[in-house]
């Protein structure tokens, strides 16, 4: 597969950093309360052995996968430290007691919630760019090292040699919450996106 051209590249970085902004919005919508979000994107070519030295941990992570429905061949992959899950979980409470005081939220439950946000804010500014809607399928919520986490993400999109990680840092007031963004693809599929904008 060819793959993208710089100016491609710098397309699809852009795109999702601005991401960014519209999660954002939906998490300050969600709770009444200011949010802030910002992204750093990294393109990434296929042939480089990023596994390598990947660093390997056994202190466990949260992972949500959500790939585009109807077989097109672009997945978003969302990981996630304990710490960030239990800062997210205290916030949705927060935000639902009002309705049920004894209302609490399981870290799945938080991981599938944020990765919703997450992943359609971000990929509500590539629907932008490619001028069409991406529609996401639920998530698929896992726990186990961030390695084998990573690894097994790359291999549910058959083919895909496009890859974006993105550090994305989502703040309140009071607490700061990290969490790395995965976005795979065929090269392929990005430039006919691109081609019919």
């Amino acid at each position: 597969m060819e793959s993208l051209s710089e100016r491609e590249q710098r397309l699809i970085l852009n795109a999702l950093d601005a991401g960014a902004q519209k999660t954002a919005q939906y998490l300050s919508k969600l709770s009444q309360e200011s949010w802030k979000c910002t992204a750093s994107s990294i393109y990434h070519n296929f042939e480089t052995p990023l596994f390598s030295t990947f660093p390997d941990s056994e202190k466990p992570y949260w992972s949500a996968y959500l790939p585009l429905q109807d077989g097109v061949p672009l997945g978003v992959h969302l990981i996630m430290p304990p710490d960030s899950v239990a800062s997210l979980g205290r916030a949705w409470n927060k935000i639902y007691s009002p309705i049920d005081a004894h209302t609490t939220f399981p870290p799945q439950d938080v991981v599938r919630e944020i990765s919703n946000i997450v992943a359609h804010g971000f990929c509500g500014e590539l629907g932008e760019l490619f001028s069409t809607i991406l529609i996401l399928s639920v998530p698929e919520v896992l726990e186990g090292s961030r390695r084998r986490l990573v690894e097994e993400g790359f291999k549910k999109i058959a083919g895909a040699n496009v890859l974006v990680v993105s550090n994305i840092v989502m703040s309140q007031s009071d607490f700061t919450i990290r969490c790395e963004l995965y976005f795979y693809a065929e090269s392929e599929m990005i430039k006919l996106f691109l081609r019919g904008n």
